[in-house]
């Protein structure tokens, strides 16, 4: 399999870009073919909306209480291992992803509802995705720049003004 462009001329008719979600999976799969073949290993962290971001560790015990923080205490080299955040039920502060490569980091909404208050940032990145196991609503500008892949499932963008999806030289 090969990198498949995204399609770039879409017309108003074309409306959701659904014949396009092939071609993001398809691309999933390219990005997971050309890592390196060694045991992939994950790191999983934990946030929850009475969580620590002091006392804290991630663990399911002890969770972070916001997404910024599990993505800060990795390295942004992930060396072909991928990072995995599970969010329970919430209302989050924003967050930005911002130059990790080598791996796919993943945020979930762990089959609960969550909230983002603010902006999501994906920026730089090899592969990030966002997915919504319960609802995952974005109250905020949802902002990709300069990525090689990104994929969202199940993610709703509030329909309270301002808010929007902005893609900028990234392949999805």
């Amino acid at each position: 399999m090969a990198w498949q462009t995204p399609k770039t001329d879409w017309s108003p008719e074309d409306g959701v870009l659904n014949s396009d979600f092939n071609r993001i999976e398809g691309n999933l799969q390219y990005l997971y073919d050309i890592m390196p073949s060694q045991s992939k290993a994950s790191t999983t962290l934990h946030v929850t909306a009475n969580g620590n971001d002091i006392t804290g560790d991630g663990s399911a015990a002890a969770p972070f209480r916001t997404i910024q923080k599990a993505l800060d205490t990795v390295p942004k080299a992930l060396g072909g291992n991928d990072l995995v955040i599970n969010c329970g039920s919430g209302t989050y502060e924003g967050f930005s992803v911002t130059n990790y490569s080598g791996g796919v980091v993943s945020i979930s909404s762990s089959g609960s509802d969550v909230y983002i208050d603010g902006n999501i940032l994906i920026s730089n990145c090899d592969a990030v995705t966002i997915i919504g196991f319960g609802a995952f609503i974005v109250y905020g500008s949802f902002i990709v720049r300069n990525s090689i892949l990104f994929s969202t499932d199940n993610v709703s963008l509030s329909n309270s003004g301002g808010n929007g999806l902005i893609v900028e030289q990234s392949k999805v």
